[in-house]
């Protein structure tokens, strides 16, 4: 006989969760006592503020591609959380938040001390969000809830589980066997559909998306992009992974890099790996490449999507990439694109110190310095700014962005979590507003001794709100900077308060934590995408010479 609260734990050690994210309370103490009696096979960590402990999480399962846990007491404590839950969801990320209730005999539990319905809240924001009240229900909805978040499009689950319930025994429960998935689509067929689509293009791209990365390996994906041999290019999120393949030619997007926009634009067939084509479809912006180009879409899960209608050819086919990319040598490709590989290489030259400012510049020299990093990004547009310094850099290293929910504040505990899962030295790139969300977890890196670098991008201004005000010509500018009522404080003094280390520009390559500012002025960020603009004109606009060069080379 085994408490259900052990029986919990159990099965999180057997997906291979090995360390839990939170701040308990009286409801759910019963977990952390029984992880407490797994040393080195699980461990749980004490944070400042719940939704620090579940981007933790995220983090944590972001970089290891695998599940990950985060726990909060009932009421207050999981409504933190709910911002957690939402970024993992948008992010596929497989994280079970853990919480736990009281007898709920009165209205429900509404007026109950710090009770509410988190399962109602959060069930269009997980793949599973369900209340635990009996050991029947642990039995049946535990193990199911964890394969689930495991399996197809990964997200999260949220399990709120009767606190007395943890107590309780029970006997006779096998583990969970974790379900082989099987091939869900006809490889064959699609490599020899691509392989005919190729074969009869004379501009093909590859996009790829954040689903690769949760399918294959960087070496298995270049190895992939190296067989087809065709340009790729990427969303902002995936802009890593083929970051030093010569094939690769930026992100793109309305603040994406010039080259890949071009690239996207003028290409007559785009293979689409893991990327969602989440983009408005109806735009002036991109329905000339949605209704110009043949589109080939491979992805795990078939997103909801309304308005595929608009395309002039798209075939969509649903399967785990993974299968596709080992059998790359399967391709028969008799298609020579050495010429069009040529002509995106030549707008690569022509625009690529477009995308460039003295911020950029600044972040460039800090990443050229640091061989094979792991970073993790806040919010803003120091995230911006720090992309195109990546990508511009073509520095091999790891990064780690918030692509679609944009939590601001989520890169410190995220940076703790990526810690825990790699156990390398994480870079944390931040501005001075996002720093201040969740400045405290210092206290937690201090603590633990943790090899975390805190960049923080300060220009003193919520430069992406002045920047959209700006853009909707609104003549006062807002809660954006000094004036208006937008403040930052001394991060240094903050810093050495909390004990944690100030770096200099002399010794921040030498030390593997603290905190090191890079200060400079706000400037709007450029280039961006003016709304109706074609995709490939940017602002600000580059001189008429160099466009006439490129649309010459690509149209002769």
């Amino acid at each position: 006989m085994k408490r259900i609260a052990d029986v919990f734990i159990d099965l999180l050690i057997e997906y291979g969760v090995t360390e839990a994210f939170g701040i308990p309370g009286g409801v759910i103490i019963q977990l952390v006592e029984a992880i407490s009696e797994r040393p080195g096979e699980i461990k749980s960590h004490l944070f400042y503020h719940e939704e620090s402990a579940g981007f933790a999480a995220c983090g944590y399962a972001e970089a290891n591609g695998s599940l990950a846990m985060a726990y909060s007491t009932r009421g207050p404590g999981i409504a933190k959380m709910v911002c957690c839950i939402a970024e993992s969801f948008q992010e596929s990320l497989p994280v079970v938040f853990v919480t736990a209730h009281g007898n709920r005999n009165e209205l429900n539990g509404s007026f109950c001390n710090q009770e509410m319905d988190i399962v109602s809240m959060t069930s269009k924001i997980s793949k599973m969000s369900v209340n635990i009240e009996t050991k029947d229900d642990f039995i049946s909805i535990v193990p199911e809830a964890l394969e689930l978040a495991e399996s197809g499009r990964k997200g999260p689950v949220v399990l709120d589980i009767l606190s007395s319930l943890l107590d309780e025994e029970i006997s006779d429960f096998c583990l969970f066997n974790k379900k082989k998935h099987n091939n869900p689509g006809s490889t064959n067929k699609i490599i020899n559909d691509i392989s005919k689509e190729l074969n009869e293009a004379s501009k093909p791209v590859i996009l790829i998306g954040n689903g690769v990365r949760n399918t294959v390996s960087k070496k298995e994906i270049n190895a992939f992009i190296d067989k087809i041999d065709i340009p790729v290019v990427s969303s902002r999120g995936s802009l890593d992974l083929l970051i030093s393949n010569n094939h690769y030619f930026g992100y793109i997007g309305s603040h994406g890099n010039r080259t890949a926009n071009f690239i996207l634009s003028n290409a007559d067939l785009i293979i689409v790996l893991g990327n969602r084509l989440a983009f408005p479809h109806s735009s002036k912006s991109y329905s000339p490449i949605i209704k110009n180009s043949r589109i080939i879409h491979v992805d795990i899960e078939k997103e909801i999507q309304s308005d595929y209608a608009e395309f002039a050819f798209y075939r969509r086919y649903v399967i785990d990439l993974a299968y596709l990319v080992e059998k790359k040598d399967r391709f028969s490709l008799n298609a020579n694109f050495s010429k069009w590989n040529k002509i995106c290489e030549n707008i690569n030259t022509i625009l690529n110190d477009e995308d460039i400012n003295k911020e950029t510049r600044l972040i460039e020299e800090y990443i050229k310095e640091e061989k094979n990093a792991i970073y993790v990004c806040d919010v803003g547009n120091n995230e911006f700014s720090f992309s195109k310094a990546f990508a511009h850099s073509r520095v091999e290293a790891d990064v780690i962005i918030s692509k679609s929910f944009g939590s601001l504040g989520c890169s410190l505990g995220k940076a703790i979590g990526v810690y825990y899962a790699l156990k390398k030295t994480v870079h944390c790139v931040v501005g001075d507003q996002g720093l201040q969300t969740n400045i405290q977890e210092l206290e937690y890196i201090v603590s633990h001794n943790l090899p975390i670098k805190v960049i923080l991008i300060n220009n003193k201004t919520s430069g992406m709100i002045a920047d959209c005000q700006k853009r909707k010509g609104f003549e006062n500018l807002v809660h954006v900077n000094y004036s208006s009522g937008y403040f930052t404080p001394n991060f240094k003094k903050i810093s050495k308060a909390y004990g944690f280390p100030v770096l200099t520009k002399n010794n921040v390559h030498q030390s593997n934590k603290g905190l090191y500012e890079i200060q400079c002025d706000y400037v709007e960020l450029t280039p961006y995408l003016p709304k109706g603009n074609s995709l490939q004109v940017l602002c600000p606009a580059i001189k008429k010479n160099k466009v006439d060069k490129i649309l010459n080379m690509i149209n002769k």
